[in-house]
């Protein structure tokens, strides 16, 4: 089975997430999207300017995220942004962002804990996080994938979470 994935140009972890979880007789097949890029003439000004629009789009993002979720049928009960706009630098956090912020959300009364980005690194923390909350974590490259895998018939895969695992409903 051949699995096609785009993704930014920018996003380091989509793609070597999906590599290593994939089963036995899958293939990836990435094609990076350019993203179009400041020119050189551009002022210092300029990037300031985009810089600080994103960020005040930061809580507007996460608001509409939320309100996508609650109208597919899901109540939030907690939100947080982990305040980085520039897709390279989600890239470049270590793992254990993910699990301080999932850790900090983490409501017992919640079925499930969301960490919302492709770029960012989860698949290290997912079976840690669910242990110590007791609650199964969901992210963006586990959920795609997860589709994926239902979409073509192909085992649950272990060691990266409940939901890959087969083990809750998808």
């Amino acid at each position: 089975m051949r699995i096609g994935l785009l993704v930014p140009s920018s996003n380091s972890t989509q793609e070597p997430e999906f590599y290593t979880s994939l089963p036995e007789g899958c293939s990836l097949h990435v094609t990076r999207l350019t993203l179009e890029n400041i020119e050189e003439n551009s002022t210092l000004r300029i990037v300031e300017e985009i810089e600080e629009g994103t960020r005040k789009l930061s809580d507007a993002v996460n608001a509409r995220s939320a309100k996508f979720i609650e109208d597919n049928g899901f109540e939030v009960l907690e939100r947080k942004a982990i305040g980085i706009v520039a897709n390279r630098e989600v890239g470049r956090l270590d793992a254990s962002t993910a699990l301080d912020l999932g850790a900090e959300i983490y409501r017992p009364d919640a079925d499930a804990i969301m960490l919302a980005c492709g770029n960012w690194k989860t698949f290290p923390i997912n079976e840690e996080l669910e242990a110590r909350t007791g609650t199964p974590v969901l992210t963006t490259n586990q959920v795609s994938l997860r589709h994926v895998a239902k979409m073509l018939g192909v085992p649950p895969v272990n060691g990266l979470g409940q939901l890959l695992a087969g083990k809750t409903p998808a």
